[in-house]
């Protein structure tokens, strides 16, 4: 379940980095 949590949270951080550059 480790790895699971470890893509979840990459997953998160890629969704917040394309979001701020469709809001730049």
């Amino acid at each position: 379940m480790a790895a699971a949590e470890d893509i979840h949270g990459e997953a998160i951080e890629k969704l917040n980095q394309i979001q701020d550059e469709l809001i730049k």
